[in-house]
């Protein structure tokens, strides 16, 4: 791991570093992800709702921040956006995973290494 930080993020973070014009501020992603969340809520009007909590939207931030500091401000966009889409792909299948039962939940409590 330590070889691929040298090799891989170390010359994209002083790339940055040395043109900081690349950054964009937390404001800009802010802005730009309401505006886009605005958009599709009104094109998707009779699906399922998808409402990002404030500390989920934190959370992003400080993952932008983290990947814009380690690789490049269009990798983290695109990090944060994927999350993001993942998210609202909920908007049209609320419902697709494994259902679980009571009996998932009642043995979900035990540890599973004893």
């Amino acid at each position: 791991m330590n070889s691929w930080l040298h090799q891989a993020v170390r010359p994209v973070y002083e790339a940055l570093r040395a043109k900081l014009t690349r950054a964009v501020t937390i404001d800009q992603l802010r802005a730009t992800r309401t505006a886009e969340h605005k958009e599709a809520t009104v094109k998707n009007v009779g699906q399922h709702n998808v409402a990002f909590a404030p500390e989920a939207q934190e959370q992003l931030v400080v993952l932008y921040r983290y990947f814009a500091t380690l690789a490049s401000p269009e990798i983290a966009k695109r990090y944060a956006n994927s999350i993001v889409a993942y998210c609202e792909s909920l908007r049209d299948f609320a419902h697709r995973g494994t259902r679980r039962g009571e009996a998932y939940t009642a043995f979900s409590q035990f540890d599973r290494a004893a």
